[in-house]
Order: C-alpha cells, then sequence, then structure tokens
C-alpha cells in the first residue's frame, strides 16, 4: 500500500534536515579515518622497543648479563 496524499515538494522539505546531518556525520567519519590512518602509518615507522626479539628472555623483555657479555665481545673483534 502506498501512502494515500503525497506531496513531494513537502517531503523533500521535511527531509533536508536530517539529510543533511547523515551527510555531515558520513563527513565526520571519513576525517576521523583518514586521521587513524595517517596515525597508524606514522607510527609503524617507529619501533617500540628497540631490543631485539632473540634477546629478550622470559622475565619480560631484560637481556641477560650473558648476552651483554657476549655482545661486548663482539664489538671489541670488529
Amino acid at each position: 500500500m502506498s501512502a494515500p496524499d503525497t506531496n513531494k515538494k513537502k517531503d523533500a522539505k521535511r527531509h533536508k534536515g536530517p539529510l543533511m546531518g547523515m551527510v555531515g556525520v558520513v563527513i565526520f567519519a571519513v576525517i576521523l579515518l583518514g586521521l587513524l590512518s595517517i596515525y597508524v602509518v606514522n607510527r609503524g615507522n617507529e619501533p617500540a622497543d628497540s631490543t631485539p626479539i632473540s634477546e629478550e628472555t622470559e622475565s619480560g623483555g631484560a637481556v641477560t648479563e650473558e648476552i651483554q657479555d657476549a655482545q661486548g665481545a663482539d664489538a671489541q673483534e670488529e
């Protein structure tokens, strides 16, 4: 069933505000998505921790003294 009395000009006038609001929300969401993308790309260039994974231990990422000593010996040889 269709509406008995339709006035397209009147309906267009009534719906203009809500439609503009929806367009504004979509534009705002696109801007936020763009800012998030820029943030993620820029953040991806900087390592969070400079300690290589192979040097981390199960105790929370601390380097043991033995590894440090071995690295010191390797650095002196070069």
